[in-house]
């Protein structure tokens, strides 16, 4: 796949696009190899130029509808829809005129040189073996994929404790889930109740706004400015999509960020409490301790103990 390509469609009509490119160095998780891993939010008829493939890729449609191309045949794709794409495979796409589609999508490849882990491939060898074999690259009412890749892009917007190893789970489970839908048809899928698609984005757009403005936020009023709605509706939206409320979502943010400073020792309880906006120190204290059962010196000293 010509990475160039890509960045120069995705500039040009992308409404949005969360892209990790590892093309010129595959990123290792476990036993297989990284390629790419992406958002995309298309304008209408976005086009995708045709390209040959070099790895794996599991595409899933979030919303609205296009084109997937393999090698010259054209497959019309949906919400819920998810395409497997195979190495040396040409490949292409455009949008829907009326209704683009947004579409997660992941690239990678089983590590087949390094002898290390050439026994931990089993059974992924079995299973990309056949998947080769599909002739039909659609599969449709996937719904409950999504959930893993949204996992997968919070490790990748907040890098923190185990966030290759959470890769690894969600990726084996992606990989595991394509292979069931394609050969596993009597598989039960629980499927909760849908919910509008512009909730969807806007819990998304919460969860990265608190990821990425976290000691920015003294309040969480702040966010209702950010994306024009009352706090009552965005709270509600925020539960319902994710199962958590927002206040807890933003307290476990903050309680992972100071856990992160207080590993490092750099700055002290009370720098911490400031930065992280607590009211005070006894409050930053309450907080972490509901969170972790220890106070943040006790916790400091804990982990500096065992570095």
């Amino acid at each position: 796949m010509n990475e160039s390509v890509i960045n120069e469609d995705v500039m040009a009509l992308a409404k949005f696009h969360f892209d990790h490119l590892y093309f010129q160095s595959p990123k290792r998780i476990g036993p297989l190899l990284l390629y790419q891993i992406g958002d995309l939010s298309c304008s209408e008829g976005y086009v995708l130029k045709s390209h040959q493939q070099i790895c794996y890729e599991i595409s899933f449609i979030v919303e609205g509808k296009g084109v997937f191309s393999r090698n010259g045949v054209n497959y019309d794709v949906q919400a819920g829809d998810m395409m497997l794409h195979r190495p040396n495979e040409w490949h292409d796409g455009r949008a829907d005129l009326d209704d683009p589609f947004r579409y997660y999508y992941m690239g990678f490849q089983l590590e087949t040189e390094d002898e290390e882990v050439i026994g931990q491939l089993d059974p992924f060898a079995s299973m990309m073996e056949q998947l080769d074999d599909v002739e039909h690259p659609i599969i449709t009412k996937q719904h409950h994929i999504a959930p893993l890749f949204i996992g997968l892009f919070a490790e990748l917007l907040k890098p923190r404790q185990f966030t290759t190893l959470m890769m690894e789970t969600y990726i084996r489970q992606i990989i595991l889930m394509t292979y069931r839908a394609f050969f596993d048809q009597s598989a039960v899928v629980y499927h909760p109740p849908s919910l509008p698609k512009q909730q969807v984005q806007i819990a998304y757009e919460m969860m990265h706004y608190i990821d990425s403005q976290l000691t920015e936020i003294t309040s969480l009023q702040q966010i209702t400015t950010t994306l024009n709605y009352n706090y009552t509706y965005l709270s509600h939206v925020f539960s319902q999509v994710t199962g958590q409320t927002l206040q807890s979502y933003y307290n476990r943010k903050r309680f992972e960020r100071a856990c992160e400073w207080l590993r490092e020792g750099k700055l002290s309880v009370t720098e911490i409490a400031e930065r992280l906006h607590y009211q005070s120190i006894h409050s930053f204290s309450k907080a972490f301790r509901k969170q972790g059962e220890l106070s943040p010196t006790a916790y400091q000293q804990l982990t500096q103990h065992l570095n």
